[in-house]
């Protein structure tokens, strides 16, 4: 997903030191498939949209819950049909609005629509953090890109709802057609978003509830992180209730830290503190024998 380290833009200035900001948006083979940052920049005739490549997270993201596979299939299925939007006279855009608890998989599942948007289709990834100037960027990107596929995520959309409530209307309605694009955003708290926004298709198409991992899905998630098949059954019969936040640490504590698991259980308040079963002799899912866990 890195794949913008190596391009040659036009124009490029350095601000702090070492961030490189795009001035311009240029065609694929410089202003490369990738994530950005908005950042306004100034040059000697002024201000103009500037976008700054970014990563966010090093984790590989996980398809394990049916809804999150789901997600992923229209998307494939949306940019792959451009052309019977077109031919009935439908703007190219869809909007999806993910809710639920915080570590229920949000950012795991945008981690994935991200990757799969950029590697499949090419796409310019823009995140909406600040809740403002989202059309100018945009407008600036399709001076240059006719039809290149964007995707605009926005995390924590209710955080900007006192202040850019309006701003975030005028683009989902605004005057410049949204085409090939996908907004994506997340909440926490469904009842922070508007009803004139998560309730009026056209702008939130889909508004799609992620709950608490069930058991099946704790017990693919830890095998797909490579624990032993017997220990990942235990730990998803006796873990309900837990995230997939809370089911990483488990692993991250153990395995990457080397901790005992009786006091990690406790630490998250698992009831279950019998001894592990464990198929294999091996360091698959290392314990403390010595404290049953």
């Amino acid at each position: 997903m890195n794949q913008h380290v190596d391009q040659k833009p036009q124009k490029k200035i350095a601000l702090s030191g070492k961030a490189q900001y795009y001035t311009y948006a240029l065609d694929r083979s410089t202003l490369a498939p990738g994530l950005y940052k908005m950042r306004m920049v100034r040059l000697e005739s002024g201000w103009t949209p500037g976008f700054e490549p970014t990563a966010v997270s090093n984790d590989e993201p996980l398809e394990i819950d049916e809804s999150v596979k789901n997600i992923l299939k229209e998307i494939d299925d949306f940019f792959e049909r451009r052309s019977a939007f077109k031919k009935i006279g439908f703007s190219h855009k869809r909007g999806y609005l993910l809710h639920g608890p915080p570590g229920c998989g949000k950012s795991c599942t945008l981690r994935l629509l991200e990757k799969r948007f950029v590697e499949q289709f090419q796409g310019i990834v823009l995140y909406w953090d600040n809740g403002n100037g989202i059309q100018m960027f945009y407008e600036h990107i399709r001076d240059q890109e006719k039809s290149r596929p964007v995707m605009v995520v926005c995390e924590d959309i209710d955080s900007y709802m006192e202040a850019f409530e309006e701003n975030i209307l005028e683009f989902l309605d605004g005057q410049v057609g949204l085409d090939n694009f996908v907004l994506v955003a997340t909440t926490n708290n469904i009842n922070k978003v508007p009803s004139r926004i998560k309730d009026r298709p056209s702008r939130i198409d889909q508004v799609i509830e992620m709950g608490k991992p069930n058991e099946s899905v704790r017990f693919e998630y830890l095998r797909k992180l490579g624990v032993v098949e017997s220990v990942s059954k235990d730990l998803a019969h006796r873990t309900d209730g837990l995230s997939i936040a809370q089911l990483k640490e488990i692993v991250v504590a153990t395995v990457c830290l080397g901790h005992p698991l009786g006091p990690v259980l406790k630490r998250l308040e698992v009831a279950d503190m019998s001894p592990l079963e464990v198929e294999t002799e091996d360091d698959d899912f290392p314990y403390n024998e010595e404290d049953g866990n």
